[in-house]
């Protein structure tokens, strides 16, 4: 069973919401409960964190079918569900070797790049070994860029609505995806990503999907947190000026400076040849104003560091295990001096790229980066 993470429960409750013919967008694990006596889901649902028990899943679409799937093959066994969603994680993780392979090719890049992902040990541990499913996230995105590289507006587009409804992340890549293709091919993809999307949801579809999926997000990105680097610092900060709560404030106000930054990525100096440097920024810059930063996610940043000369991802992938340092010690509290610790070594590495960087390619994000920060 995967050591460090419990979201298998979860996944496994949706599979059987879907089984049962019920929409798991439909309901929280707790309404379902007080009209339903299930021996095997009341088992589950104590398995869950009691954000998830009164919480509307957040897992998009392709997510549902494999845990349906899962749940489908062992309905009395959670072991036997977690190693299906092993294997479909293990299959998605070969195929990002491959696709990893055809674009190192495809750019003249050396082809042991690859290992930088293939060896990571947090790669290793937190997708196929913990279960989670980044694994599909980074699988579709890897072919997303390499059927746009290719000129292959459908398949590309395919791979974007494979990506969004493994986890709605990659809509952040839309304003970079406009800069690359231009309005008119960036209209077609775009149509046709909506077009898949809407296919691969279709099953799941109701009135309450939209409602409900939307207060699941807003629940993950403004009340959850852990191991926030930007957002910790000044929720700290207003509660030594205020009694107040201000969390939520800050979360939104996170999300919008991550939003300008982002559109300022994509649109400034644009060249294709920044692709991957640009949407490795994207994904950074969301991360560090994310209230949730849990292990797992960084691996999207080594897969995407692949193809720039930046090794911050990998160190952030060292780095952030200390995250866990708390479940170490059987303390289930963070502490704010290893978070300190862990983002300020990050940050450090990450300057001293960007001042190493600086001015070695005209118009490179370094240069960006250094220019804004002499502004701020």
């Amino acid at each position: 069973m995967p050591a460090l993470s419990d979201d298998y429960f979860r996944f496994i409750w949706d599979g059987k919401m879907f089984l049962h013919h019920v929409n798991p967008f439909s309901f929280t694990p707790k309404e379902y409960l007080s009209t339903h006596a299930d021996g095997q889901l009341q088992f589950l649902y104590n398995n869950l964190i009691p954000e998830s028990q009164e919480s509307f899943t957040i897992y998009p679409a392709v997510l549902q079918y494999i845990f349906a799937i899962a749940a489908k093959l062992f309905p009395a066994n959670p072991y036997g569900a977690a190693v299906v969603m092993k294997l479909f994680i293990f299959i998605a993780e070969c195929f990002t070797l491959y696709g990893l392979l055809l674009l190192s090719k495809g750019k003249n890049l050396p082809s042991r790049n690859i290992l930088w992902y293939a060896l990571n040990p947090l790669v290793i541990v937190e997708l196929t070994g913990n279960v989670h499913f980044e694994a599909l996230l980074i699988c579709f995105l890897v072919f997303t860029f390499y059927f746009l590289e290719k000129n292959k507006i459908a398949f590309a587009a395919l791979f974007w609505a494979l990506a969004i409804c493994s986890k709605i992340l990659p809509v952040m890549l839309a304003p970079l995806f406009l800069m690359y293709l231009g309005f008119w091919r960036f209209f077609k993809t775009g149509l046709l990503t909506v077009v898949f999307t809407t296919i691969l949801f279709i099953p799941l579809i109701d009135h309450q999907l939209f409602a409900h999926l939307s207060d699941s997000v807003g629940k993950y990105y403004n009340l959850f947190e852990f191991n926030g680097s930007f957002y910790y610092l000044f929720v700290r900060i207003s509660q030594l000026v205020s009694d107040n709560d201000y969390s939520a404030q800050i979360a939104s106000m996170l999300g919008a400076i991550a939003l300008v930054l982002i559109l300022f990525i994509s649109f400034f100096r644009f060249k294709k040849e920044v692709l991957f440097e640009k949407a490795l920024w994207i994904f950074f810059i969301y991360f560090l104003s994310a209230a949730m930063v849990h292990p797992w996610y960084i691996s999207t940043l080594v897969a995407l560091g692949v193809f720039t000369k930046y090794k911050f991802p990998v160190v952030f992938s060292l780095l952030i295990p200390l995250s866990y340092f708390p479940y170490w010690l059987k303390v289930y509290n963070e502490n704010m001096w290893v978070i300190l610790l862990e983002y300020s070594l990050l940050l450090l590495f990450v300057l001293s790229e960007l001042k190493i960087n600086n001015g070695k390619t005209k118009g490179s994000m370094s240069s960006a980066f250094s220019r804004l920060l002499n502004i701020i």
